[in-house]
């Protein structure tokens, strides 16, 4: 009798497993911030760190829209062209084929120009011993740019000054008949500097 009743009851647990299955829940995403890097940078995205399981299942993740690669866990991309806004998409799958999809945004921007057009032109002779420094330079996504100028006597110019929003200096009490050297070092927020070339003029005697 037993044993009759220990049959009955595994069966029933079989058929009920079997009508209700286990439910296998999908990966959750959390929340993948807009990325916001220059040309030639390389963005690198842990996405362990924002992706679980909610069963304890082991995820794997891929590459289903936009530019990069990943490996294993990681997103790589060194950041190219065009300007603006990239949609990336991965997709998270687990050990029971349930998945989910994140997309996030990349906004590509650009360094700023290389400082150029210097005045004095470069090489200039006899110039005034005050003389208006300015340059071209500017940023193709129209972000501000900050400079920093350097001016010395030496061929390898010295930091003068920093910072500077505007793309003139005004130089007095330059030394007469000497050769002085500068260059331009144009930023923006989050980027390394963009150096321009040495330039020279020489005071009048």
């Amino acid at each position: 009798m037993k044993s009759f009743r220990l049959t009955v009851v595994l069966v029933l647990t079989v058929l009920f497993l079997t009508a209700c299955p286990i439910k296998n829940s999908k990966p959750e995403w959390g929340v993948i911030e807009t990325i916001v890097e220059n040309i030639g940078e390389l963005i690198q995205i842990n996405l362990a760190n924002y992706c679980s399981d909610p069963d304890g299942h082991l995820l794997s993740y891929s590459l289903i829209g936009g530019p990069g690669t990943v490996s294993g866990s990681l997103y790589e991309w060194t950041v190219s062209g065009p300007l603006g806004d990239i949609a990336v998409t991965i997709k998270a799958e687990d050990e029971k084929e349930a998945s989910s999809d994140k997309t996030f945004t990349v906004t590509v921007k650009s360094f700023p120009n290389v400082p150029s057009n210097p005045s004095p032109a470069n090489d200039a002779k006899d110039t005034d011993l005050e003389v208006l420094l300015s340059w071209e330079g500017g940023d193709p996504d129209g972000d501000a740019v900050l400079y920093d100028l350097y001016l010395s006597t030496f061929h390898n110019p010295s930091l003068f000054r920093s910072n500077r929003t505007t793309n003139t200096y005004n130089k007095i009490g330059l030394l007469p008949n000497t050769t002085y050297y500068w260059k331009i070092a144009a930023k923006n927020e989050g980027s390394e500097p963009v150096v321009g070339p040495i330039w020279s003029f020489t005071t009048k005697k």
